[in-house]
């Protein structure tokens, strides 16, 4: 890819299109279409003497032309005009200059992009009126690649471009290699190297917050990768995030909400090492916009006035559903029942009613797999048990996610699981809540990490798994299970990095413990003697396969910060 704003044979391609946009109005073109916004090919001629059927080839000696539509088109919000060419060499510089001559505004835009289909997207402003289209091609002395191709007109000259077709189409800003050979380029974007690095700059203040598309599309960063490498992409504007290039996605997408859109361009470091596909913003599904990395929820605008959660779905995961509640008491009335129902010791398996668990404390953060909300909701139904109104909204909400799905009487899971935060939790608890619950939903959803992560507990001898079930039947786990245990206990070896394990274990859970039974400290003075460094080994162990699976760097389960 060539630098998009380029100036070199500005002067030559200037006097090409002055001199196709003095001649006398030209025949009608057959060769290729151009479509409204709404799709529909529009009439339109050329005022170069191009050969029919092959007006939008250009040769040496045939290298502008002018496209005039018979009716001129009026640029909505939200859309671009955009121009496909096919470009046989390395190096063409094309200029396009179009808009409405008669009323003075004629724009002019230059791309130096690389061989092969490129789809360019040209700005306009909102009730514009675009009459004509010229375009100029020109390739230097000193271009690389293939000099061009056989004249599809039929004559020996051969051809330096083609234009495929010419559109209005919603709005896209930046660049995007689709394959090998086939690209998307817009004006507003550019690069420059700096150092070891090269800033990518990209314009978004054509339409995009209330464009084209519907009220169903929501405007997005899309960033994407050829590989992974342990490097960070910084993405800059107002709000600065760093993106971890070693997702095995090898992409990530930030909702311009995410941003302050006060910003006239989002700006991305991107290191020398770090081999970038695309980086563009550009209306994607709204559903789609809800795929991202967990890591984005640390950043996300709070939950708009009137809504009691947002959801998102994990990119990498996206049979896992991730719920950020409003507050506590939200939270607890969509999952605290489900809480005692799943997990907590004295009322695993039972549904409670509201005046025997209203004094007790739920979860700060919750994780449940689709198979125990199935469970939940089917002896709820069974049952006839008085659901609240926030649980019903919730079992319905989870069947239109085809997290659980009806079953005769009752549910039945989908093998995904949901997670969920609170904005109320500090920053500091957020970062280890989310991975805390996201390592949960792991075990539930990857079977070789689940039976990796109990083969732990299995192997552990009953002297070293009497912290865990003591620390686990103090927080009022159901400490029965020892699926849960086994689940419990990754948990909490991958909320911290590794290196921070045994300074976590033999502190927090052992001061909060001792403040309630002092009488323990012998006991776990002896305990952390004995088995204190094993905190540590484990946490590799966890941490480390998760690592060469997903590429999650130490203590963390998401790339976005």
């Amino acid at each position: 890819m060539k630098h998009a704003h380029r100036l070199n044979f500005a002067l030559l391609i200037a006097a090409a299109l002055c001199c196709s946009l003095s001649s006398c109005s030209g025949s009608s073109v057959s060769g290729f279409q151009w479509k409204s916004g709404d799709g529909r090919p529009q009439a339109f001629t050329q005022q170069a003497s191009f050969p029919q059927g092959a007006e939008g080839v250009f040769t040496a000696s045939q290298s502008s032309n002018v496209y005039t539509l018979r009716k001129p088109l009026v640029a909505k919000q939200g859309e671009m005009l955009a121009a496909k060419l096919e470009l046989a060499s390395e190096g063409t510089l094309v200029t396009f200059r179009y808009g409405d001559k008669s009323a003075g505004n004629l724009k002019e835009l230059r791309f130096a992009p690389s061989r092969g289909e490129t789809v360019f997207y040209l700005s306009v402003t909102p009730g514009e009126r675009i009459a004509s289209c010229g375009v100029a091609v020109n390739v230097p002395q000193t271009s690389t690649g293939d000099a061009g191709q056989a004249n599809s007109s039929g004559s020996s000259e051969l051809q330096l471009a083609q234009i495929q077709w010419l559109a209005m189409l919603p709005s896209f800003q930046g660049y995007e290699k689709i394959r090998e050979g086939e690209y998307r380029l817009s004006d507003g974007f550019s690069y420059t190297p700096d150092s070891h690095n090269t800033i990518w700059s990209i314009s978004h203040d054509y339409g995009l917050a209330s464009g084209a598309g519907g009220q169903d599309k929501v405007p997005a960063l899309v960033v994407k990768y050829a590989k992974t490498i342990d490097a960070d992409i910084t993405v800059m504007a107002g709000t600065r995030f760093h993106a971890r290039c070693s997702s095995p996605a090898k992409s990530f997408l930030i909702p311009l909400e995410s941003f302050s859109l006060s910003q006239e361009s989002i700006r991305l470091r991107i290191p020398d090492s770090v081999s970038v596909e695309a980086a563009y913003v550009e209306r994607i599904p709204a559903e789609e916009a809800r795929s991202i990395d967990p890591g984005l929820l640390l950043s996300l605008p709070s939950i708009p006035s009137g809504d009691d959660y947002a959801y998102y779905r994990w990119d990498l995961l996206p049979e896992v559903l991730v719920f950020d509640f409003r507050d506590y008491q939200t939270q607890d009335d969509y999952l605290k029942r489900l809480a005692f129902y799943v997990e907590k010791k004295g009322f695993a398996g039972r549904l409670s009613a509201d005046d025997e668990i209203a004094s007790l404390h739920g979860w700060n953060a919750h994780d449940y797999r689709s198979e125990d909300l199935a469970a939940f909701f089917t002896e709820a139904k069974q049952s006839n048990f008085p659901l609240n109104e926030k649980e019903k909204a919730l079992q319905e909400f989870l069947v239109s996610q085809k997290v659980i799905a009806r079953s005769g009487q009752g549910f039945k899971g989908s093998g995904g699981a949901i997670i969920s935060l609170s904005q109320e939790s500090p920053p500091y608890l957020r970062h280890t809540f989310l991975t805390h619950e996201s390592s949960h939903a792991l075990f539930f959803v990857d079977g070789d990490y689940r039976s990796f992560c109990i083969s732990i507990w299995d192997a552990m001898s009953d002297k070293e798994k009497w912290f865990w079930y003591l620390y686990f039947g103090w927080m009022d786990y159901d400490t029965s299970s020892a699926y849960l245990m086994a689940n419990e206990m990754q948990a909490y070896l991958m909320q911290q990095p590794y290196a921070a394990a045994q300074k976590y274990f033999t502190t927090t859970p052992v001061n909060r413990m001792l403040e309630h039974h002092p009488e323990l400290t012998e006991k776990l003075d002896a305990y952390m003697t004995e088995f204190g460094e094993t905190f540590t080994l484990h946490a590799m162990e966890v941490q480390r396969w998760l690592e060469k699976r997903y590429g999650f760097a130490p203590g963390t389960t998401y790339f976005l910060r």
